[in-house]
């Protein structure tokens, strides 16, 4: 059997930290470049018209939510009457709605829909009726998948506190290992 010296065992133990606590941060940041979690986003005047976004597609076979969001500060709040429909590039509706109630600084939903995967798609919006001030109101229409979004930022920080636990110390285990290497290589020259 062949005798291993500890450097060599140490290292390799380093070097499974180092690959062990990246691992799952690196595999959801890659899942996250390949997936769009928000498709739409588009500025949506509150004033009566209609508006058509550009074409889009979904990559996920779930559940999409139809939001306004304004983030005005002090809050601007305005009573919205709105239908919307999806359509796809033939002008086949997927899903329409009716949206009536009050928006305020912060995300309201407007309804949700499951579209098939990877179809292009574009929203339209009527805005019948806006009430109240909405001048300094700047909207913004989103179609995404928040509550995924959400989860992605409290899975994506578990994994990086994984990662400094464990990657690094490994780090610092295979740097010492380095410069104990260096050192003893100084001595022997001396």
């Amino acid at each position: 059997m062949k005798h291993w010296s500890w450097n060599i065992i140490l290292s390799i133990f380093a070097s499974l930290l180092v690959v062990i606590g990246i691992a799952p941060a690196a595999y959801l940041f890659i899942w996250s470049k390949a997936h769009n979690l928000f498709p739409l986003r588009m500025p949506l005047p509150l004033k009566r018209g209609e508006y058509i976004s550009q074409f889009y597609k979904t990559d996920l076979d779930e559940t999409y939510v139809i939001e306004i969001y304004t983030d005005d500060y002090p809050a601007q709040t305005a009573q919205m009457d709105l239908d919307w429909k999806i359509v796809d590039d033939t002008g086949s509706i997927i899903k329409q709605g009716t949206y009536s109630d009050r928006i305020d600084s912060g995300y309201e939903t407007v309804g949700e829909y499951r579209p098939k995967l990877g179809l292009r798609q574009r929203i339209i919006v009527q805005i019948q009726n806006v009430i109240q001030g909405t001048d300094a109101t700047h909207a913004i229409l989103l179609i995404g998948l928040p509550d995924r979004n959400s989860d992605y930022c409290d899975v994506r920080d578990i994994f990086n506190a994984w990662a400094v636990m464990t990657a690094g110390p490994g780090t610092l285990l295979f740097f010492f290992l380095q410069f104990r290497r260096l050192r003893r290589s100084k001595i022997q020259k001396i």
